[in-house]
């Protein structure tokens, strides 16, 4: 069988970077995944007001809101990669068994940003998307719905909670993950 290379091509989808070559006599697609996401532990402050994401407390069901930065365990995420996925994390918070998750599995506007007992539901899923904003910045974006993790009425004010929006590069949607260490964040694909 005559075996010819007619394309090569180069993508970027999620945080992996997909190589493809098309053949005569068949397709044959050689896929190669690469920088795949890490686990890493960080706060996150707004860049549109510089307050931290805070758990304000231990209970299951508590609304996330936003305060000063203090470096406090309460304002700590353990991101962690789903596995099967190039580009999704679970967010865990400072309560032993708690992530970060939208209420409800709510896809509308204004759902609550809550912790929760970790599970598996998309709704306990984030991309980040690069933001622009400098370096490490993102928006949080819940897999379920597409919607940005921001402060409601993107609010500068302290003790505003957190809820889910549309996403925009607006500052109050954009947060600074300082620990943040792959080296190839999650962008649209395009195309």
């Amino acid at each position: 069988m005559l075996l010819t290379r007619i394309s090569r091509r180069t993508r970027r989808v999620g945080a992996a970077t997909l190589t493809g070559t098309l053949v005569l006599g068949g397709l044959f697609l050689a896929a190669r995944q690469a920088d795949a996401a890490t686990a890493f532990t960080s706060t996150a402050v707004n860049t549109g007001n510089s307050n931290c994401a805070t758990v304000p407390g231990s209970t299951a069901g508590q609304q996330l809101n936003q305060s000063g930065c203090a470096s406090a365990a309460n304002q700590s995420f353990s991101f962690t990669p789903v596995a099967g996925t190039a580009d999704q994390y679970n967010v865990g918070t400072s309560t032993a068994g708690s992530c970060l998750d939208v209420s409800g599995a709510g896809t509308a506007d204004n759902a609550q940003v809550i912790q929760w007992t970790c599970h598996s539901n998309a709704n306990q899923r984030f991309q980040l998307r690069a933001a622009g904003a400098g370096p490490n910045t993102f928006n949080l974006v819940a897999v379920h719905s597409g919607k940005c993790v921001a402060p409601a009425g993107d609010a500068a004010a302290a003790g505003t909670a957190l809820v889910q929006i549309t996403c925009s590069t607006a500052a109050a949607r954009v947060w600074r993950l300082p620990g943040y260490s792959n080296t190839t964040p999650t962008t649209p694909p395009t195309g």
